[in-house]
């Protein structure tokens, strides 16, 4: 009984040191530190692939031997590009960029499984332990227990977190559709030489483009110069219609001006205004 009790402390014990203490691979990440070995899966919706996407790729490509890009997707969840068709995108952006020997694959449901059969760790890209950890240490949980109650009863998966480029961290799937539903370029975030195809596959029809070959900054800052000139406007227009006299001088200054000329004496002396006792 007691020897029972001991063996469920020490697994919990382990479960906990596992869901808060995940390996941590900071930015930058260092070529050539550690020898190629072992599997990593990477899983996302790749809805669509981006700079960050492949920044995460290739500091795993540096540490393990084999890696596996997983398209996940529900299939309850209708998407305007197939997941099969994303795969593909991917394969062709992966072997532009040389990493062609990540396989990728297609799943539904449960990526941990996918992980168990390739006898892989689960990789993760995150901005910084402080501004991802809360969220990650949930997720870590998930995978972890997985396996062991519906496994059933195998050991738990490593997660490793990767540290993304600050420089990237702000770049996401959601994005890219938001901006290229407004009609604007992606060229900056996604790999040279895809912004076409990528442009062409997720931007909804009959979207109006900007600019042709605009890129995100050169619209962003039309977009300041018109609201910069539209509140330039409007506040002429209240200064002129509330507080400038027809010969140019501000009514509050004039009003103020008065003021002080009552309250001065013609030795331009300031009439004080207390009575003598």
């Amino acid at each position: 009984m007691w020897a029972l009790a001991a063996s469920a402390a020490l697994a919990a014990v382990y479960v906990l040191y596992l869901t808060l203490c995940p390996t941590l691979v900071k930015f930058p990440h260092k070529k050539g530190s550690v020898v190629r070995s072992g599997s990593a899966v990477y899983a996302g919706s790749f809805n669509p692939p981006h700079k960050g996407h492949l920044h995460i790729l290739k500091a795993m490509r540096e540490r393990y031997e084999h890696v596996y890009a997983v398209v996940g997707y529900n299939p309850t969840k209708k998407y305007p590009v197939s997941a099969q068709r994303r795969k593909e995108l991917l394969e062709w952006i992966l072997a532009r960029s040389g990493m062609g020997d990540i396989e990728v694959h297609v799943v539904s449901g449960l990526i941990w499984r996918f992980a168990k059969k390739k006898d892989a760790c689960m990789c993760r890209g995150i901005r910084s332990w402080r501004k991802d950890g809360s969220a990650e240490i949930f997720l870590n949980f998930l995978n972890i227990l997985g396996p062991m109650l519906l496994g059933p009863c195998q050991s738990p998966i490593e997660t490793v977190l990767f540290e993304a480029d600050p420089s990237l961290s702000g770049i996401s799937s959601s994005r890219l559709r938001k901006l290229l539903e407004n009609g604007n370029s992606v060229k900056n975030l996604v790999p040279k030489g895809t912004e076409s195809e990528i442009e062409k596959l997720f931007t909804p029809p009959n979207t109006p483009m900007t600019t042709p070959g605009a890129t995100l900054d050169e619209a962003a800052f039309k977009l300041l110069e018109e609201r910069a000139a539209a509140l330039r406007h409007s506040s002429s227009s209240i200064l002129s219609s509330s507080n400038v006299t027809s010969d140019g001088k501000n009514c509050d200054i004039s009003r103020l001006n008065k003021r002080k000329k009552l309250h001065t004496s013609p030795t331009g002396k300031k009439k004080s205004s207390k009575k003598k006792r």
